[in-house]
């Protein structure tokens, strides 16, 4: 059985966690605030988290 957990590029998966965590974060405080930049910025880093997040955790595998 190979062990799944060496295949994981942590570094994609916790800037990704830190992406995702920002954009709650930007979306709480844009909560008060109406402006469409905070919505803008909330949708990108969102984007940007999930891609990195995924991309570190199911598609970084390295050489079979």
């Amino acid at each position: 059985m190979k062990d799944t957990s060496r295949s994981i590029d942590r570094k994609k998966v916790y800037t990704g966690v830190v992406f995702l965590c920002a954009a709650v974060l930007l979306m709480l405080i844009g909560q008060e605030n109406p402006s469409p930049i905070f919505k803008i910025l909330w949708v990108i880093l969102l984007g940007v988290g999930l891609f990195l997040y995924l991309w570190g955790r199911f598609f970084s595998r390295g050489s079979a």
